[in-house]
C-alpha cells in the first residue's frame, strides 16, 4: 500500500511513495555533503509539507527516516570496522605462527 493511506481505525506503517523516497534520499545526500546528518525542527516542517503533495506523511515519519538511515549507516560502519579488525587479527596471527615456524624447523 503506497504511502502508507489505509481504511480502519488502527495506525498504520508509513511507507513513502517512490516520488517521497526520491525526495528524501536527494535531501539526505545534500545534507552529508555539508556534514548535517540530521534536519532541524524547521527543516522537518518544510520537508514534511513537500512530500505531503505526493501522499500522506507527518513530521514524525520524516524525523524517523531520518533517524533511521542514519542508524543503518552507523551500524554498516560499525559492521565493516569489525570485519577489518577480525581481518587484520587473523593476518597477525598467520605471522605470528609463519614467525614461530622458523624456530621449530631446528
Amino acid at each position: 500500500m503506497e504511502g502508507g493511506s489505509g481504511s480502519g481505525s488502527g495506525s498504520r506503517r508509513w511507507k513513502p511513495t517512490m516520488e517521497q523516497k526520491a525526495i528524501l534520499e536527494s535531501m539526505l545526500e545534500s545534507m552529508h555533503r555539508k556534514g548535517i546528518r540530521s534536519p532541524k525542527v524547521q527543516e522537518i516542517e518544510s520537508i514534511t509539507e513537500r512530500l505531503q503533495k505526493f501522499g500522506r506523511v507527518e513530521g514524525k515519519n520524516v524525523f524517523y527516516w531520518f533517524q533511521n538511515v542514519n542508524a543503518r549507516e552507523r551500524e554498516m560502519h560499525r559492521k565493516q570496522k569489525t570485519s577489518h579488525l577480525l581481518l587484520s587479527g587473523a593476518q597477525t596471527g598467520m605471522r605470528f605462527i609463519y614467525y614461530l615456524s622458523f624456530f621449530q624447523k631446528k
